[in-house]
């Protein structure tokens, strides 16, 4: 995880701060592995 960290930033600060919304929204947290799908799909997106 944190090579995905490191070389996407940006996408994982974003993919962190929606599972923190999704947590207090919500109350389910997410596995740290799908913090770092949803900031791989992100990083796609902001390419």
């Amino acid at each position: 995880m944190a090579i995905v960290e490191s070389q996407n930033e940006r996408a994982f600060n974003i993919a962190k701060k929606i599972s923190e919304y999704m947590d207090i929204k919500f109350g389910h947290e997410l596995p740290d592995e799908e913090i770092m799908l949803m900031a791989m799909q992100i990083q796609r997106i902001l390419k």
